[in-house]
């Protein structure tokens, strides 16, 4: 808070993939010279509104506990007099953002299928075994971490780890590669992978050879 106590302020960080949402935030970066733009409120109605509804949406998101110390009118009075607005997006310069979508079709004709060969893509090498590919880009769940994870967790296997003791024997059956797909060959966002998220967000401790 500072010496005297006078300076407050807070932290908000997304990650999403909603475009009407992205649309918003864009709306800062309109010259694209730089990644992150400073809000002042007292000159510009648009930085004004931002932080307002910033605002607004933090108060209600901790009204009940404002509320019961008696700091709810305390702290909605304290409207933020700035901030820095840093949107990772196409217009953030020197950034640029993307996402990546493999084009399924030939001998690979689900993301399933893509991913199991990239995991181990020197068939016939001697080293087929020993060099694998764990990236989101390949993963049956493009541009998100569970993709990567599902990918981790197939590598273990292929390198002989056994089954993370956190994670549901259901689940790992149903998200290794070697196994038929639980869902339907157009799903896009698998089951499985979200499966395994909300597993390890339960788990108290994690199993030592997975981390």
């Amino acid at each position: 808070d500072g010496p005297a106590g006078q300076c407050r302020g807070f932290l908000q960080a997304a990650y999403m993939g909603d475009p009407q949402a992205v649309r918003l935030y864009e709306e800062f970066h309109l010259n694209g010279n730089d990644s992150a733009i400073v809000l002042e409120p007292e000159s510009r109605a648009d930085h004004k509104f931002a932080l307002d509804a910033l605002h607004e949406a933090l108060l209600a998101l901790h009204e009940a506990p404002l509320k019961k110390v008696g700091a709810y009118a305390r702290v909605a009075a304290m409207r933020p007099s700035s901030g820095v607005i840093s949107a990772w997006s196409m217009r953030a310069a020197g950034l640029e953002a993307g996402c990546h979508f493999p084009r399924v079709g030939g001998p690979f004709a689900t993301p399933r299928e893509i991913a199991k060969h990239a995991l181990a893509p020197l068939v016939g090498s001697p080293y087929a075994d020993k060099v694998l590919v764990v990236n989101e880009a390949f993963g049956t769940l493009e541009c998100w971490a569970e993709g990567s994870l599902t990918m981790a967790e197939n590598a273990a296997h292929k390198l002989g780890l056994a089954r993370p003791s956190w994670m549901p024997q259901s689940v790992y059956d149903a998200l290794l590669f070697e196994n038929e797909a639980p869902e339907a060959a157009g799903s896009v966002r698998y089951v499985t992978d979200l499966t395994m998220m909300e597993a390890a967000a339960k788990a108290a401790v994690f199993d030592a050879a997975y981390v």
